[in-house]
């Protein structure tokens, strides 16, 4: 998914369910410095066969990764270390690299049981499903999940009518028109600890003096 609003409005909103479906957040636990370094550069790779572009330095830019990924150093309490998995989270192309890194997770999920999901999404390292089986086949796929790939876990929060995910409250509703459905309905989630404060607005006037030659 790119982002909330395609999440709210490409995604869910209006859909309608049975109203028996489980509501499931996922989180990839620690993404980012579980991502094997060899995996990386391997998936880029693969990304770059899939897709070719002429234009494209693929060596070069493969070189630059592999320098990026092995020689991530850092300081903590004194001392300096070297990261031997996964690279570091502000890097610029580290939400990129993840994504290309879960895509076979992905593919793979989708095509696990594709009666059981009504919907199947993903941000980086947190995804959202409509599961339509039962809790126990929901434990057997969240096993599934966490043979896919060495150290990428996943651990899946199940609600039945409300749930969080990213910035949005997630929430059915009786299908007006099948009372076995429900419909998908969002609103804005706002965290326990939000006070609701906002920053008063002023109106401020400036005064703008250029000084001029001559004078």
């Amino acid at each position: 998914m790119k982002d909330t609003y395609h999440f709210i409005s490409d995604c869910i909103r209006g859909r309608s369910i049975p109203a028996s479906s489980y509501l499931v957040t996922a989180d990839v636990t620690a993404l980012y410095t579980n991502m094997h370094i060899n995996r990386s550069i391997e998936a880029v790779r693969s990304i770059f066969k899939e897709f070719p572009d002429p234009n494209r330095p693929d060596a070069e830019l493969l070189e630059l990764l592999e320098i990026a990924l092995t020689t991530n150093e850092f300081s903590f309490d004194g001392k300096m270390f070297l990261q031997i998995c996964g690279t570091a989270m502000g890097k610029g192309f580290a939400p990129s690299i993840a994504n290309i890194y879960l895509r076979s997770f992905d593919a793979k999920a989708l095509s696990y049981n594709r009666e059981s999901l009504a919907f199947y999404g993903r941000f980086i390292d947190d995804i959202f499903f409509i599961w339509l089986a039962s809790s126990a086949e929901l434990e057997a796929f969240q096993d599934y999940l966490n043979s896919l790939i060495p150290g990428i876990k996943v651990t899946f929060t199940v609600r039945e009518i409300l749930t969080e995910f990213l910035d949005t409250t997630v929430y059915l509703s009786t299908d007006p028109n099948d009372y076995n459905n429900s419909i998908i309905n969002s609103q804005v989630f706002f965290k326990p600890t939000d006070t609701h404060q906002l920053l008063g607005y002023m109106h401020h006037r400036f005064i703008l003096v250029i000084p001029l030659k001559g004078f």
